[in-house]
């Protein structure tokens, strides 16, 4: 199956590392990855219409930009970006950039554009750019149900792109079941090529006694034979579902801090033929100190073999409630009995305590283990960038602070609207500048009043690239990229 297209930039990162990553392989060795990714992977849960945050505090904030920087030895180089558009307080499109050598420019390789009606979420297309173009790649397609009081899903079908047809063809289709309010279940079936779909999987939903069994079954043609399930203690259905509409975006930060962090403990059984056996669990252990602080957390991935054997914990300590480093453990090999360093991240926080530094480390190299956390050498770092969105088009937000918001349409061709707000009213400049430096035009120039601003930038007589659109206040600057296609 093709994976999700709305997880890709969330779990990419876990689990098919990008090409000069920082993230050790060893990381994706060992199971780290939590069954629910697994499970919306397949079944596309992720509900984008919702944009919530567990980094963010009291405001409403959205992650406009996430940028990947490796280390060389003597300097932070950037190889991968990734910017957010949104509008009316929903993401539009994603953009994906690739630096190719570190002397290069900013190239955009991709973008997934959201499409929504009465607030719902109707299709995410991911689109390549070959040749200057974007060309359509593959995409997922959402329907929905009434069930009561609520709105669930009902359908997710993916579809890829026939270039020779020009057409789009079927591929995957899972149809989902409910009862009460509540999913109970789906079933998977793929497209036969000519004019059927073709059944070949389900699972099922069941609480019992305050736990949620997540049951996967094969079907054979004529019957459904059990394959695997998971056992989430204290956790129900809705808040199964809620994690995904409203919460699995912050996976999309590159951090394994918001991966590890935001999935319920587990365990994994697998059917034998006639009973379940145990496979594998997560464990976490919080540690508190009076009255009530967090100051650590052993997340641990445990296999069973007889006992239970831990082969990984990832730790985290914390500083005034806040992630301050986190460092993961492997064992080496199935009979190690200790475990070892192979992978850490230290986070830093701007003035409003959020998330703005994620720097990685990890074992020198396959032959030189660290023995403890000070051996973990610099090999990376994320850079955060944050904005405030309001939460419906008609709504009015009056700025706190200033920003210079993400240009739409962005590629663009000739022009393009940059959003900015301004707490207080001052004289402000915005500038547009190539590559190299170069200040290509103004924009902006004089005195503006307090509040949320637009300004066109039209590149009719600009060449194909990229370009920097500035913002510069009294004690304020911010940049943001832009991408000329023509």
């Amino acid at each position: 199956m093709k994976t999700s297209i709305l997880l890709f930039v969330f779990v990419c990162v876990f689990t098919v590392p990008l090409a000069g990553t920082p993230q050790n392989e060893q990381t994706n060795n060992h199971k780290i990855t939590h069954p629910l990714v697994e499970f919306s992977k397949k079944y596309n849960l992720v509900d984008q219409a919702s944009i919530q945050s567990m980094l963010k505090s009291n405001e409403i904030l959205t992650l406009e930009s996430v940028e990947h920087q490796g280390w060389n030895g003597s300097e932070f180089a950037s190889y991968y970006a990734i910017d957010f558009i949104y509008s009316g307080g929903k993401r539009t499109e994603t953009h994906h950039y690739y630096k190719w050598d570190a002397g290069s420019d900013w190239e955009i390789d991709s973008r997934e554009v959201y499409v929504y009606e009465n607030d719902r979420l109707l299709s995410v297309t991911n689109q390549m750019v070959i040749e200057e173009e974007y060309v359509n790649d593959y995409r997922t397609l959402f329907a929905y149900q009434q069930v009561g009081d609520d709105v669930l899903l009902s359908e997710t079908v993916d579809q890829f792109w026939n270039g020779d047809f020009m057409s789009w063809e079927n591929e995957e289709r899972i149809e989902f079941t409910s009862s009460n309010g509540e999913l109970t279940g789906g079933e998977s079936s793929t497209w036969d090529g000519i004019d059927e779909w073709v059944l070949y999987e389900r699972f099922i939903l069941d609480e019992q006694e305050n736990d949620l069994y997540m049951t996967y079954q094969d079907f054979t043609g004529t019957d459904w034979i059990n394959s695997e399930r998971q056992i989430f203690e204290n956790f129900s259905i809705n808040e199964m579902y809620s994690l995904f509409t409203e919460e699995m975006n912050v996976v999309e930060t590159g951090s394994l801090l918001t991966l590890a962090e935001l999935f319920p403990d587990y365990t994994e059984q697998a059917w034998d033929g006639s009973q379940w056996v145990d496979v594998s669990r997560q464990v976490t252990e919080t540690e508190y100190t009076w009255p009530g602080e967090i100051t650590g957390k052993i997340i641990s991935g445990q296999a069973y073999e007889s006992e239970w054997v831990t082969f990984s914990e990832i730790r985290i300590t914390f500083q005034d409630n806040k992630p301050h480093e986190l460092v993961l453990y492997i064992a080496e090999d199935s009979e190690a009995a200790e475990l070892i360093p192979d992978f850490g991240e230290e986070f830093q926080y701007n003035e409003e305590g959020h998330l703005k530094y994620v720097l990685q480390k990890q074992a020198a190299d396959e032959n030189n283990k660290a023995l403890s956390v000070a051996e973990l050498v610099t090999t990376g770092r994320l850079i955060l960038q944050w904005s405030g969105a309001s939460t419906s088009i008609g709504d009015e937000v009056k700025p706190v602070s200033f920003s210079l918001g993400n240009a739409y349409p962005n590629p663009f061709n000739p022009s393009t609207v940059i959003p900015f707000q301004l707490g207080t009213a001052g004289d402000i400049s915005i500038r547009v500048f190539d590559m190299l430096g170069r200040d290509v035009v103004s924009l902006v120039n004089g005195r503006y009043p307090a509040g949320n601003h637009t300004i066109r930038f039209d590149g009719s007589g600009l060449s194909s690239g990229v370009y920097l659109i500035r913002l510069e206040a009294p004690e304020f600057q911010e940049t943001r990229r832009v991408t000329l296609l023509k």
